[in-house]
């Protein structure tokens, strides 16, 4: 999950023509911790990527869009399904909250 994040911010920072120097400046995120974001090295707060979206011009939303990762419902949902089915408690709970800042 974070090297898809992570290959998300990359694609839209990249599209926009930013660095990440830039995007870091415009997001109040160091530019090394962000490259980390983007190699999947490493695990970003709601509150980091909702910073990154900001620099982004993008919904927080709009980072989770993996369209061209699964391209059909049902991949997806045997993609959530799968991914699910083998995360802890912790993983778990980090996920609900996640779901309920994306649908509001």
């Amino acid at each position: 999950m974070r090297k898809m994040l992570g290959r998300r911010v990359r694609d839209l920072r990249t599209s926009r023509g930013m660095t990440q120097e830039e995007l870091g400046e415009l997001a109040n995120i160091n530019y090394k911790y962000l490259g980390g974001i983007e190699r999947g090295e490493r695990n970003p707060s709601l509150e980091n990527l909702a910073r990154i979206a900001s620099g982004l011009g993008v919904r927080l939303r709009d980072l989770f869009v993996l369209e061209h990762e699964i391209p059909t419902l049902s991949g997806l949902k045997a993609h959530v399904a799968e991914t699910l089915a083998s995360a802890d408690e912790k993983k778990l709970r980090q996920v609900a909250r996640l779901l309920d800042a994306l649908l509001e």
